[in-house]
Parts: C-alpha cells; structure tokens; sequence
C-alpha cells in the first residue's frame, strides 16, 4: 500500500487512489475491532507527507476526481470514509488534528496535541475534541502535578461547546 518507488526516509504515505489500500484498511479494522470493544477507536490519521502524493499519478486523478483544491482535502475524505465505515459498525473514530478544517465529519473526535485555539474552534463549531497538549505530555514534560492541574475548559469554548470537549 506505499507509494511505488519511494524512499523518503520517514512514513510511507498509503495510496488512498488505490480501492485495494482502502479496502486493506478496512479489513483490519474490521479483524482488530472484536479485540478492542471499546466505542471508540483511534485511527492516527497523521504523519501524512503530501510531496509523497504529489508525484503519483493515481493520487492526482483522485485528487481531480474528488473536486479537492489541495491534498489536506484528500486525507480529510479518506479520513471521512473511514469515519463513516467505523460509525456502520457502531463505533467513533478518533483522529489527530493534523488537518484544521472543518469539512471533516462530526462523527469523528480530533485529537488536538497542539493549537489548542483550534481545538476550542472546532469545539465550538459543533466537533467533539480530546485536548492532549504536547507541552503537558509529549516533549516537554511537566512535573506530574502540572499534568493534572491542567483545565481543558480554559480554552475558551463556549459553554454550549465545553461539553464537547471529551477529555485529555
């Protein structure tokens, strides 16, 4: 499922253009769901290097096919898709937030561990958000104290939307 002659040095893109790459992703979700009853899943959806789609043909003629003027627009709609393929089967995809446009759909929940102003907007706009702000968790670890003194809802959504923000 990785872009045919490559090497970047870093993750392959998959070929979203390729049915058989959608399908393989469908097909493990489908054997590792039964493993993990929990209602939701988290998908990653990140790390995508679009210079890997740029070069190859059948991305392209996706990219054309979709209408989309640009390749975030593309992963949103494999995100989407598979969004919709997990909510068929009674389950919520988690995604990161890599993507900050709100085409993506509301079924899913972004993980935001970065631009938590983003976070509070897609709160705000009607998504259900994880806030994991890598200053707290990632690479610039707190004293453990800080971590849990940290208020998710101090960023700023409004009080309809603070009840979209699902947790840390």
């Amino acid at each position: 499922a990785e872009m045919r002659g490559r090497n970047f040095g870093r993750c392959a893109a998959l070929c979203v253009a390729r049915p058989q790459t959608v399908q393989f992703c469908k097909d493990v979700l489908t054997e590792i769901l039964p493993l993990f009853p929990s209602k939701e899943i988290h998908i990653g959806g990140d790390e995508v290097f679009y210079e890997q789609w740029e070069p190859c043909p059948e991305m392209q003629a996706l990219k054309q096919k979709l209408g989309k003027k640009d390749w975030a627009e593309v992963q949103i709609a494999f995100g989407n898709e598979i969004i919709e393929f997990l909510a068929a089967k009674g389950r919520t995809a988690i995604l990161w937030n890599n993507i900050y446009r709100q085409t993506a759909d509301k079924r899913g929940i972004n993980q935001f561990w970065r631009n938590m102003a983003n976070a509070r907007d897609f709160a705000n706009g009607g998504y259900e958000v994880v806030l994991s702000p890598y200053t707290y968790y990632f690479r610039h670890p707190r004293k453990l104290e800080d971590a849990y003194r940290y208020d998710p809802l101090a960023i700023g959504a409004k009080p309809e939307a603070q009840q979209r923000i699902r947790g840390i």
